[in-house]
């Protein structure tokens, strides 16, 4: 699936061309017993039921209608990137997330396929941790949330109004419930090809992942390799992810 190959990349990419030191990153880990506990009960949750139920989700669904479920989701979050692009002083970047979103809202079934990727209409995804980012907020220490996985206390803060501006919360507590849960396992069921990736220390990879991933969102997919060459998205993503 493409969306997993670009994660597979992300996440090597991440690794590679990592914008800060490996001392710089354990400075930003002051809290890393408690941590370990909240990710060791992560683990659980994700291992005894998380992962049963992504399991059973890509077994029932259909390849096209799992695929078309993504689109849809990644189709909505749209609206975020255009409001933090917003916030973020970033008009080129808000013209093409609109624009994505109303060609995969309309020839795209209401996104279920996601018609903007095929005619070359890219957007970087921008949420309010970027915004609070591009506006001096400090990281703070990486934290690890209780379900929820990675952070840092700058993009934990940045949750809450993330969650307010997606258009499946709504109103109908039923409903919003089930977009919940939608939203959750299809990004897990996503997330199972990767598992392979995580080698050595689990919390460790995944914190520097997480950490490398957000600096590249963080500066718009530019940052430097360890030459001190600038490495672009485009230059290391090509069609064939």
């Amino acid at each position: 699936m493409k969306t997993v190959n670009y994660l597979f990349a992300l996440i090597v990419f991440g690794l590679t061309f990592s914008p800060c030191s490996l001392a710089e990153i354990n400075n930003l880990d002051p809290w890393e017993s408690s941590n370990r506990k909240v990710a060791s009960f992560n683990n659980g949750v994700d291992k005894y039921f998380l992962v049963p139920v992504a399991k059973g989700y890509n077994y029932i669904m259909p390849a096209p209608a799992n695929q078309g479920v993504s689109n849809f989701i990644a189709n909505t979050l749209e609206v975020n990137t255009m409001l933090n692009s917003t916030l973020q002083a970033k008009p080129k970047n808000l013209g093409l997330s609109f624009a994505r979103f109303c060609i995969n809202l309309t020839l795209g079934f209401f996104g279920l396929f996601d018609v903007a990727t095929e005619l070359g209409v890219h957007a970087n995804k921008e949420d309010f941790g970027q915004t609070f980012a591009r506006w001096g907020a400090p990281d703070g220490p990486y934290i690890v949330l209780p379900l929820l996985g990675p952070s840092t206390v700058r993009d934990g803060l940045g949750l809450y109004p993330n969650i307010l501006v997606n258009p499946l919360i709504t109103d109908n507590v039923s409903l919003r419930n089930s977009s919940i849960a939608l939203f959750y396992t299809d990004k897990r069921a996503g997330l199972l090809e990767a598992e392979s990736l995580i080698t050595g220390d689990r919390y460790v990879f995944i914190r520097n992942a997480y950490l490398q991933n957000r600096e590249f969102l963080n500066n718009d997919g530019v940052v430097e390799d360890d030459f001190g060459d600038e490495v672009e998205e485009d230059d290391w993503l090509d069609d064939d992810f």
